[in-house]
């Protein structure tokens, strides 16, 4: 079991947009339009604003607290699943007032969320007299573990059950559950010995978790 840390990334975490992007494996400038917003002009050379999916009034930043991934983490899902960027922002604009800044990352959504929001052939929608269609959503969220209010860790899938993203360790980087190691410190040895065995060794750890770290980080070496 490892020991948390102390200091300010405790339960915050700090994700670049690059980190972002390469967790969410989609391209960095993606990230950026669902985090920030973004202008563009039309046919008529007017300038429109589109704004961000994130309902946290962030600004431009270019980090993302564990939350706002968490955020982005559905918001990639929702699309995945068909749903267009306007559904899926109109929605987390509606929910704000009864679920707060992160609704998606709020556990209250599991429990009176199941009344308001739907996957369906028509998108999201999110009225009272709706059911969440919990066999289309269920698979994404078992990688999410709740506490009391929000989402407070996510086990990707990519990696093995071996790997978990918590804003309360090493600045919400992704690390192996048992012993804390940074996947990306075991997955940077690999490359420079090519040994499996000799990885886990230096890092004290079991030959099937210094692999399981590697695959995990080979899981988002082709993320643009």
């Amino acid at each position: 079991m490892v020991e948390m840390e102390s200091g300010t990334d405790f339960g915050v975490g700090i994700y670049s947009v690059q980190d972002s992007a390469r967790l969410l494996r989609r391209p960095a400038a993606q990230i950026r339009r669902w985090a920030n917003g973004y202008t563009y002009r039309n046919l008529a050379k007017e300038s429109i604003r589109k704004l961000p999916v994130l309902q946290s009034q962030r600004g431009d930043s270019g980090y993302l607290n564990f939350r706002e991934l968490i955020e982005l983490f559905y918001v990639r899902e929702f699309t995945t699943l068909g749903v267009s960027l306007e559904q899926v922002r109109a929605v987390s604009e509606e929910l704000v007032s009864e679920f707060g800044a992160f609704p998606f990352a709020s556990a209250r959504l599991l429990v009176s969320g199941r009344n308001l929001m739907r996957v369906s052939e028509l998108g999201i929608i999110s009225v009272e007299t709706c059911q969440l269609v919990s066999e289309i959503v269920t698979p994404f969220l078992q990688e999410i573990t709740f506490g009391e209010e929000w989402a407070i860790a996510w086990t990707p899938a990519a990696g093995n059950g071996s790997v978990i993203v918590n804003p309360n360790f090493k600045y919400g980087e992704p690390i192996l559950k048992d012993t804390g190691t940074p996947t990306r410190s075991v997955f940077n040895l690999y490359i420079k010995e090519q040994d499996m065995q000799r990885v886990a060794d230096w890092f004290d750890i079991q030959y099937g978790r210094a692999k399981d770290a590697v695959e995990f980080e080979m899981h988002f070496s082709n993320v643009a």
